[in-house]
């Protein structure tokens, strides 16, 4: 218990470490990377020595060596950036396994799953990260809603016509599942019965047949019903907006900065190609769009965009920013009238607080996904 206790501690302090670095100036420093890959490392070796049990530190070793091929594929395509490789290969050093520190003293939802004995921690955090995302990206969203008045009123609007359709759904699966219970039939038969209900474009309509679904409901078990309704609202509308916070994200997390004053590390949001001489913008493909080729039979046309013919000169999705000799080239391009002399950035959300947050929740309900899994 002492082992796993310390390495708990030391992933511990340098999580909080690097959270505070990467919301504060958006770097990881690499002493501490590197330290929390040394101690991961020796630490395993001490105690497999101490032990007489060499799979403590092979386990390491591979969850190291296993961690770190992830992560650079990752910053490979873009998605990370140099500094979470790093930092990443010292937790799966140090983690190998879950160490399910919380779980132990956290009872209730300690026991929901039992940690699994093999090196494959690493993937459990990065999979609870991309969840963590979510609700994460979604407050520092909200956050910068609050400067941005018109996309704040477009959220407002939409929300309040999505509340009333989520009410609508509500009362009507609370009606809808009382009738059935009472009558003895299985509550699947829900599913089909809603997708009627969804198919009456009359808002009024809905909003008449769903009343009275519930109030007969209501008039039984009033109280239940009640409950039942205030869940199933807050449970839908709350999901609705951690979406829709965290999809408006990509558009108010940007702001427009001028070539010249572009500086090593900044994330473009356009991608620029060189193809015969000339510089094109190349527009991102989002899932809409990518959707629409295939339906309309434009495999072909897909296939160019997905993979342009020319030289990149910046891409969007290169998470570690610019580099040095691409801001040389971007400044030259703009004195030659090749491009703009601005550029659209990203102001990118830290990811290392979603690493922490992932920790500490594996840390409390053990491996649930391999549970779930198999």
């Amino acid at each position: 218990m002492l082992w796993p206790a310390l390495f708990f501690a030391i992933s511990l302090v340098g999580l909080g470490i690097a959270s505070y670095t990467d919301l504060k100036k958006r770097i990881v420093n690499n002493w501490l990377s590197y330290s929390l890959i040394i101690l991961g490392l020796t630490g395993h070796l001490i105690w497999a020595a101490i032990e007489s049990n060499p799979w403590i530190f092979i386990f390491s070793a591979v969850s190291a060596a296993g961690g770190f091929g992830f992560a650079w594929l990752l910053w490979k395509i873009g998605v990370w950036a140099g500094g979470d490789v790093k930092l990443f290969t010292g937790l799966a050093a140090l983690n190998p396994v879950n160490l399910f520190i919380l779980g132990l003293f956290w009872t209730p939802l300690g026991n929901l799953s039992t940690p699994v004995q093999l090196p494959i921690f690493p993937i459990s955090l990065f999979i609870f990260s991309v969840f963590a995302m979510l609700p994460y990206g979604s407050l520092i969203s909200a956050h910068g809603l609050w400067k941005k008045t018109e996309e704040r009123s477009k959220l407002w609007a939409d929300a309040k016509q999505k509340s009333l359709h989520t009410l609508q759904i509500s009362l009507a699966i609370v009606g809808f599942s009382w009738i059935l219970t009472s009558f003895g039939i299985t509550t699947w038969a829900m599913i089909p019965i809603l997708i009627v209900f969804g198919l009456i474009k009359n808002g009024k309509a809905r909003t008449i047949v769903a009343v009275a679904f519930f109030a007969w409901a209501a008039y039984n078990v009033l109280v239940e019903s009640v409950v039942q309704l205030i869940v199933l609202f807050v449970l839908f509308f709350g999901l609705y907006l951690l979406i829709k916070l965290y999809s408006v994200s990509k558009t108010i997390l940007r702001e427009k900065k001028k070539i010249i004053d572009l500086e090593e590390g900044d994330i473009p949001a356009e991608t620029l190609m060189e193809q015969e001489g000339i510089v094109k913008k190349i527009e991102p493909l989002g899932i809409k769009k990518i959707i629409n080729y295939l339906t309309n039979n434009r495999v072909q046309e897909l296939q160019g965009l997905l993979q342009p013919s020319g030289r990149v000169i910046i891409s969007s999705n290169r998470a570690r920013g610019l580099s040095e000799e691409e801001l040389e080239e971007l400044k030259t391009l703009a004195k030659e009238n090749k491009i703009g002399n601005t550029m659209e950035v990203k102001l990118s959300a830290p990811f290392v607080p979603a690493l922490l947050i992932a920790y500490l929740a594996l840390n409390v309900v053990g491996d649930i996904i391999w549970a779930l899994v198999f």
